[in-house]
Formats: C-alpha cells, sequence, structure tokens
C-alpha cells in the first residue's frame, strides 16, 4: 500500500512540475522521486510496525498465560466489549480443542484436524 501511494505521489508532483516545454518529465526528476517516495512510505511502515503497532495476537498472550494482555489487545480489535469477550471465549475453546488433538494425535493429524 505504501509503494502504491508513493508511486501515485510523484506522478502527482511530476505533472505538476513539468520540466520539459511540452510538458514531458525530465529524467532527472521521475526516476528519483519513483525511487525515494515509496521508499520512504516503506521506512515509515518498518518504524509504526515496530515501535508504534508492536502487540503480539491475542492467542500468543493466551498461550503463554498473558490472559489480561490478550483481553487488553481484544478489546482495542474489538470496540464492543461483548464482542471481545466472546472472541476471547472462542480463543480459548479452539486453544483447548488443539491441545487435546496434541495429546491424542500426532502433529500431522492436529494440522488436518484444524483446517477441516
Amino acid at each position: 500500500m505504501g509503494t502504491s501511494i508513493g508511486i501515485g505521489t510523484v506522478f502527482l508532483l511530476c505533472l505538476a512540475f513539468p520540466s520539459g516545454s511540452s510538458g514531458e518529465l525530465s529524467g532527472s526528476c521521475s526516476w528519483r522521486l519513483v525511487m525515494a517516495l515509496p521508499s520512504a512510505l516503506s521506512a515509515l511502515q518498518i518504524v509504526l510496525i515496530l515501535f508504534v503497532f508492536k502487540h503480539d495476537s491475542p492467542h500468543y498472550y493466551v498461550l503463554k498465560g498473558m490472559d489480561d494482555q490478550a483481553m487488553e489487545l481484544l478489546q482495542i480489535i474489538y470496540i464492543d466489549r461483548n464482542d471481545a469477550i466472546a472472541q476471547y471465549q472462542k480463543l480459548i475453546a479452539v486453544i483447548r480443542k488443539i491441545d487435546l488433538l496434541k495429546k491424542s494425535k500426532g502433529k500431522a493429524e492436529v494440522c488436518a484436524q484444524i483446517i477441516v
């Protein structure tokens, strides 16, 4: 998504500031902007993912016994508290089912059961 926004922005900037007499783009303007803007937006996405949106999944939190963090994250995802509670209960049920399958069958069979 960041790359698409960057390419669109470059296109609009180069249309707004043509350098040729017939409105054509200069070679130095177009390729530098096409490379720089998507790169900057991708770098911004990486920074946001690493430092701003750094939550693990609710599934991970439940597996590690951090139920409070799982519930907090579900409340961020599902604004309505009742929806968050319902998703939390579904998550617990799925994890219990996976644990029971692991105890009774091999790993490959567990994966097949979960997919079905």
